[in-house]
Formats: structure tokens, C-alpha cells, sequence
């Protein structure tokens, strides 16, 4: 009795060895062909396809790889805090790859970074603390500063170039008088003495002009006293000669400003 108890005990045995052997290769046959599954489904972008495949395999035979590869799916749909939680747990794992954790410890500083860059960016903006007005500082008014004007020494500058025109004249003139006084004919000599009064008479006007305008400009210069606005510019000066139909000349300045 006691031989066939023990004989039947051990068929048992036995035949609950090779049971739970092919189930063992069934549920590994099931989660290879998830993850493959899941595999094609992250490479064809369906995301979501590949993490429900990919947990369902991890829940049938938890397996450490299975867990990597699901916090990486995570990482594209930016589910940060799922991706963070995943590697972790591989990390921990006993049959974590040594390199794959490295991996995965350096996915999980840069997801913590991007989660505190989120969180940072998303935090709400404190309204400033509306602050005293503040009584405007009322700064005694300054007299404006003199400026010094150019104008009297653009007079007296125009006086100078008259003066020097007007003996240009003159020397004009004095030549005249010689070529008048060496012409051999009437008409040479009528033709040098027109000339010659004319050149002494612009010469007359040129002196004369240039003495007035240097006479204004030394006025100027000590009467002006500038003020708040630009200084005056002079834009031109312009002399001009002038000769009469009689033989009349003379000389004037046309200052602009």
C-alpha cells in the first residue's frame, strides 16, 4: 500500500513539473511576441500601442528590459513623471543590465531637469507690490547758457575779402593807366581810360564796402551777448559788383541767413 501511494505521489510530481515547464514556455512565447508587437508599434509612431503592449507583456513576466523599454515610449509622449517612475524601477532591478542602468540613471537627471524647467515655466508670475507714488522733484530753473555767435566774425571776414578784392581792382586799374599812357591811338587811349575808371571805381566801392562790413562786425562782435537758442549762422555772403551804363561801379554785400 504504502509502495503504490509513494509510486503515485511521484507521477504527480512529475507530471506537475513538465505542466508548469510548458506553461512557463507558453507565457515566454506570449511575451516575446508582445514585445515584438510592441516594438512594430513604437516604429510606426502609434506610441500609445506600444506601452499598453509592452505593460501587458511586463504583467504576464516582469521582466527588466520590459520596463526600460516602456519608461523610453514614455519619454516620447512626454509623459515625464510615468518615464521617470519606469527607469527608476529598472534601475533597481536585479537583472538591470550594469550599462543599461548607467542609461537609465542619466535619462532620469535629464528628465528631473526637464520637469523643474517645466515647472519653473508654468509657476505664476507674483504681482509686483504697487509702490508709493513718489512727489516729482521740482529742480530749480536754470539760465540757459550763453553761446557765443559766429556772425560777427563771418562780417568781419566778408570785410576782409572785400578789402582784398578791392585792391585787386586797384592794381587793375593802376595797369589800365599805364597801357593808357603808352597807347600810340586815340581810341586805345579811350578804350584803356574807361577801363581804367571802371576798375577804380569798383576798387572805391570794394574799399568801401569792406571797411563798412569790418566796421559792423567789431559792432557785432562787442554788443553780442548769445542766447538760449542756436547761434546764428550765416548761410552765404555774397559780393557783388556792380558797373552803370555811364561807367558807374560799385560794390555791395548780400548776406544770407
Amino acid at each position: 500500500m504504502r509502495r503504490l501511494l509513494t509510486a503515485v505521489l511521484m507521477a504527480a510530481l512529475v507530471l506537475a513539473c513538465f505542466t508548469s515547464t510548458a506553461w512557463a514556455d507558453d507565457v515566454t512565447k506570449k511575451v516575446e511576441e508582445l514585445s515584438m508587437q510592441a516594438a512594430q508599434a513604437y516604429g510606426d509612431g502609434d506610441f500609445e500601442e506600444s506601452i499598453a503592449l509592452f505593460e501587458e507583456a511586463y504583467e504576464l513576466q516582469p521582466v527588466a528590459n520590459l520596463l526600460f523599454n516602456i519608461a523610453k515610449v514614455y519619454e516620447k509622449v512626454e509623459n515625464w513623471e510615468k518615464a521617470e517612475q519606469n527607469y527608476k524601477a529598472y534601475v533597481k532591478s536585479p537583472d538591470a543590465d550594469s550599462k543599461a542602468r548607467e542609461v537609465a540613471m542619466e535619462r532620469i537627471d535629464a528628465i528631473q531637469e526637464i520637469r523643474a524647467a517645466e515647472l519653473a515655466a508654468n509657476k505664476p508670475v507674483e504681482e509686483p507690490v504697487e509702490k508709493p507714488k513718489e512727489e516729482p522733484v521740482v529742480e530749480p530753473a536754470q539760465q540757459p547758457k550763453k553761446r557765443a555767435s559766429a556772425l560777427p566774425w563771418v562780417v568781419i571776414g566778408s570785410g576782409a575779402v572785400l578789402a582784398g578784392t578791392g585792391a585787386v581792382f586797384g592794381i587793375l586799374a593802376s595797369g589800365k593807366q599805364t597801357q593808357f599812357e603808352e597807347a600810340d591811338t586815340a581810341d586805345d587811349k579811350l578804350e584803356f581810360r574807361k577801363s581804367g575808371k571802371t576798375f577804380a571805381l569798383v576798387a572805391d566801392g570794394l574799399f568801401a564796402a569792406g571797411a563798412v562790413a569790418g566796421i559792423v562786425g567789431v559792432i557785432l562782435l562787442i554788443t553780442s551777448g548769445g542766447s538760449d537758442s542756436a547761434p546764428q549762422q550765416a548761410s552765404a555772403v555774397t559780393p557783388t559788383g556792380w558797373v552803370g551804363p555811364h561807367g558807374q561801379a560799385g560794390f555791395g554785400m548780400n548776406v544770407r541767413f
